[in-house]
């Protein structure tokens, strides 16, 4: 028996077939077949669905979607799991799919299996299943898992998924105690960094912090050096080729052997020293920026700095605080470690908005030659002329009549009698910030 064209409210047990119908909220649908379709403003439970489409609500216990995807039928947009949900089948468009809000995948288990996501789809806090075929394009939100790695999106941004809180001071970061992948045999991300030739070869073995900071400590008879970075990113790698690389801006990249793509930003491995140390200085309000950037107030403007991913030990005689480093512009943080010894880390000057000036560089140049060091300085050419420069600490305000029209990065030169001294860099915002040139080989 079939019925249709209904509005459905309070408790149904189905036996037989239901198609183009409401169910209102607060309502639970349970059992049977459903087809045409469907909205769903409350809970569906154990049912097959053979129309096509169904939208919005919760989904309970087991789904089953039998209609032909290939025909463009069994779409489903919105809707939410359920915990211990199982849900075979189905064709996703745009809209989301969440299993609710949870701490972890861990809490809940709703299960996707034999589905089709398409691109514009958001998922958050379900475990994708075998025999599933995820699009490039889909959005891997909170929670999100799969069982095995060849599910897994080529270029997927995995970054919120494994995103974590630590401490309340301490910018969020990359879990790297837990993977994307549920098999319990598979390697936590630390240990697939772990694993990569370069640090498994010399005994390195990076560990991750109750700052979500990773970090290492090479000693030798001549030197002892702690590493630290914030993991801030990860994706799913185009090849999965291990390999660590040390970026030009001073991040750093591990590629996995399952192709976790991971990228670490410098972080100032002491922050309670540096706010204690620019307190006298009427700096305030010390932030550290997912790119890696520090910032901090000024009483007009702003402070825009980049720390040095190492810290070299120091003399006990050293005295602590933020000082000149000799010989550049660069300044250098002594502080004292967990294990009471003195270390020394620069603080380097740095584009106040490194992305933009990328693509400034990108819009003027067919192939950009741009280079952006760790330590602040630039290389780059305009109208055929090759540049080398410092960008100063400062970012000023943006004043009335400073903001581009267009939401572009512009570049004015500093004339001092009759020669070019450095540019002002002007942001999108209408921040602008001075880039000094150094050396003799400026035009």
């Amino acid at each position: 028996m079939t019925v249709s064209n209904l509005v459905l409210q309070g408790n149904i047990t189905n036996q037989g077939l239901v198609a183009n119908t409401t169910i209102l909220p607060d309502a639970t649908f349970k059992g049977g077949k459903m087809t045409g379709r469907i909205t769903n403003q409350g809970t569906i439970k154990d049912v097959t669905f053979v129309g096509q489409s169904l939208k919005g609500g919760y989904l309970a216990g087991d789904i089953t979607i039998n209609s032909d995807t290939n025909a463009g039928l069994g779409l489903l947009e919105n809707i939410t799991l359920r915990p211990h949900t199982k849900l075979k089948g189905g064709l996703f468009l745009t809209g989301f799919v969440t299993a609710g809000q949870a701490d972890s995948h861990a809490d809940n288990k709703a299960l996707i299996e034999k589905a089709s996501i398409q691109k514009g789809t958001e998922l958050s806090y379900v475990i994708i299943g075998k025999d599933c075929r995820v699009a490039k394009g889909v959005k891997i939100g909170a929670g999100v898992r799969f069982v095995s790695n060849d599910l897994i999106p080529e270029e997927a941004d995995l970054t919120v998924a494994l995103l974590k809180p630590f401490a309340e001071n301490s910018p969020a970061a990359i879990d790297m105690s837990t993977d994307i992948v549920t098999n319990d045999n598979a390697p936590s991300l630390l240990s697939q960094v772990n694993e990569i030739a370069i640090l498994n070869d010399n005994d390195w073995q990076l560990t991750q912090n109750d700052n979500g900071q990773l970090q290492l400590t090479i000693t030798d008879i001549n030197y002892d050096i702690n590493y630290a970075l914030t993991p801030e990113r990860v994706k799913q790698a185009k090849a999965n080729q291990a390999k660590l690389t040390l970026n030009r801006d001073g991040s750093a990249t591990f590629v996995t052997k399952p192709g976790r793509e991971i990228t670490g930003q410098p972080v100032i491995q002491n922050p309670s020293a540096l706010e204690e140390a620019v307190a006298p200085l009427d700096i305030k309000d010390v932030r550290w920026q997912k790119n890696g950037l520090l910032t901090a107030k000024l009483k007009e403007g702003r402070v825009v700095a980049r720390a040095d991913m190492a810290a070299k030990r120091v003399s006990d005689d050293e005295p602590v605080g933020l000082f000149e480093a000799e010989g550049s512009a660069s300044k250098r943080l002594v502080f004292v470690d967990k294990n009471g010894q003195k270390r020394e880390q620069l603080i380097h000057p740095f584009c106040a908005d490194p992305e933009a000036l990328h693509d400034h560089q990108a819009n003027v140049q067919e192939e950009t030659d741009l280079e952006l060091a760790h330590n602040g300085t630039v290389s780059f050419t305009i109208e055929g002329k090759r540049y080398h420069g410092i960008f100063d600490y400062v970012v000023h305000p943006s004043k009335e009549g400073d903001r581009s029209e267009k939401g572009e990065l512009d570049i004015t030169p500093i004339v001092e009698e009759g020669k070019t001294v450095g540019f002002t860099v002007t942001y999108p915002t209408g921040e602008t910030q001075r880039l000094w040139l150094m050396g003799d080989a400026n035009p």
